[in-house]
């Protein structure tokens, strides 16, 4: 066997995927020699075996002696990430590392002992470091953030590919970060001395290979609108942002633009009542249209949850989730935003309903209200529980006829646009629901339409019922039979388990299997 694809084996034995930070590579390397002489002197041989100085719970100097001096002059991985930390100090590792600095690759810490033993990163100098990962144990943030850390010493890190940083404070300096080659920034729990919006976006600008960026509870602070860059990097392929201020969403999210290539765009926040007016103003609708740019045609999702949550999708990889107390203005909010001509923010909409709460139908609440009003919505999907059955009622009840607006009393159908409907889950449901399409069919019969100020409601065109578990004696074959003949009058169709309903075998019960048509 080749001595170079023996080493490859080596290495890949030495280090598999996700569980590098917990291996001492110097111990498993002296087992392995003692297996024969000629792998003994293949090891010793091969500097490219003894990069990674990694330390678990039992700090060896001996070994991490050795290891320095037969890895020559090759790129160190230096990880400092043990089990059970309590105890561990940093001093003891750095005082054989800190002199090989230059040859720092990549640097792992983490560590719940003082913060003051972390000022030995400001001493040294890493100018070939292409990964730095630092996590501060979150019980030592007081102590981090009586003065932040000067990393390098505010040397410049030209090849810096990801940088990572958690539970801790530092020096921000722009040049660090922004030397060519970052290619990942992940930040989080960050409270004091946090970047600045302008940092970041300056960060993000002078970094054309960047393709990911992380940032979750970072307290970032903002600024003058007005000297902000509007960007949209063709590098950038995932964007996570959770839990930043509400002001900082509002001035970051529309000036970093995803471009086609983007795989995944998500903001998340959790947002408290008394920031609700705040954030839910109609003029920061551009957060919305930053998630919803660049859709191609596919359709706006929204998923609702009563009280928990509400998700805006733009149908294929971004999305603003919100939760909190303030659900159901988040809810008010989206349908304005969408009701405004913004060419981002207008299209088809698919609405899918998780979770209500009890409600009549003849006093039909606020959030309610609002689902009925989302502009464009074509599609319902309706995910029911046993216990949703009166609530499913109440809204298909609330959709069989026209609302009336407060204080003007225009009358107005609620979701008129609505063609496509899917029911999963089980409840008894089919007579409001029947009760619902005949309605929405035979307006002549059923309105005064001299009171009618808003567009008639379209016919459904499709209705899908499922899954396969939950249909057998939640409807009866004769219900299923009625609806089909009130969708065929205009040209629509019904699909019980994903099959056409009106080809269905008639000696197959419909709760079975599906049948092979």
């Amino acid at each position: 066997m080749p001595v170079e694809l023996l080493v490859t084996i080596f290495q890949n034995t030495l280090a598999p995927e996700g569980v590098w930070e917990t291996i001492q590579h110097t111990k498993s390397l002296t087992r392995l020699m003692l297996v024969c002489r000629w792998w003994h002197k293949i090891i010793l041989d091969a500097p490219e075996l003894w990069t990674a100085i990694s330390c678990d719970d039992r700090l060896d100097e001996s070994e991490i002696g050795k290891a320095l001096r037969l890895s020559r002059r090759m790129p160190l991985d230096v990880i400092f990430r043990p089990p059970y930390t309590e105890g561990r100090k940093l001093p003891h590792l750095f005082r054989f590392v800190n002199p090989e600095s230059l040859r720092w690759r990549r640097l792992v810490l983490k560590y719940d002992g003082p913060a003051e033993d972390l000022e030995l990163l400001e001493e040294v100098c890493a100018p070939a470091i292409e990964d730095f990962d630092l996590l501060l144990v979150g019980q030592r943030v007081g102590s981090s953030a009586e003065r932040p850390l000067n990393i390098f010493n505010g040397s410049p890190l030209p090849k810096l590919q990801k940088f990572s940083l958690a539970w801790t404070a530092i020096r921000w300096e722009l040049g660090q970060l922004a030397g060519g080659a970052l290619r990942s920034l992940y930040l989080r729990e960050i409270s004091n001395y946090a970047p600045s919006v302008a940092q970041i976006l300056d960060i993000v600008q002078q970094s054309p290979l960047l393709e990911a960026i992380l940032l979750m509870g970072v307290a970032l602070v903002t600024g003058n609108t007005a000297d902000l860059p509007t960007l949209q990097p063709p590098s950038l392929r995932t964007v996570f942002l959770s839990d930043l201020p509400s002001a900082a969403i509002r001035q970051l999210v529309p000036r970093l633009q995803p471009t086609s290539e983007c795989q995944s765009y998500t903001v998340e926040n959790f947002i408290p009542m008394q920031e609700a007016p705040d954030f839910f103003a109609l003029a920061h609708e551009s957060v919305l249209a930053t998630i919803l740019r660049g859709r191609t045609g596919k359709r706006v999702y929204i998923c609702y949850s009563e009280g928990h949550r509400l998700e805006v999708l733009n149908g294929a990889s971004s999305r603003l989730r919100l939760c909190g107390d303030a659900v159901e203005q988040a809810l008010e909010w989206v349908c304005d935003c969408l009701a405004s001509p913004n060419k981002a923010t207008s299209g088809p909409v698919c609405l899918e309903l998780w979770s209500l709460k009890n409600f009549s139908s003849q006093q039909v609440p606020r959030n309610i209200r609002a689902l009925c009003r989302i502009p464009n919505v074509v599609e319902l999907r309706l995910h029911l529980m046993g216990s949703d059955t009166e609530t499913v009622a109440a809204l298909l009840e609330v959709l069989s006829r026209p609302m009336r607006d407060l204080p003007s009393e225009e009358q107005y159908w609620g979701l008129p646009q609505l063609q496509f409907v899917t029911v999963q889950g089980a409840a008894p449901i089919m007579p409001s629901f029947i009760q619902m399409v005949r309605a929405r069919l035979d307006l002549e019969k059923t309105l005064n339409t001299q009171t009618l100020h808003r567009p008639y409601p379209l016919h459904l065109i499709t209705v899908r019922m499922g899954p396969v578990e939950a249909l057998d004696g939640s409807f009866s074959r004769s219900e299923l039979d009625e609806l089909q003949d009130i969708l065929e009058e205009e040209g629509g169709n019904l699909y019980c388990c994903s099959k056409l309903w009106k080809d269905w075998p008639r000696d197959r019960r419909h709760g079975l299997l599906e049948p092979v048509l």
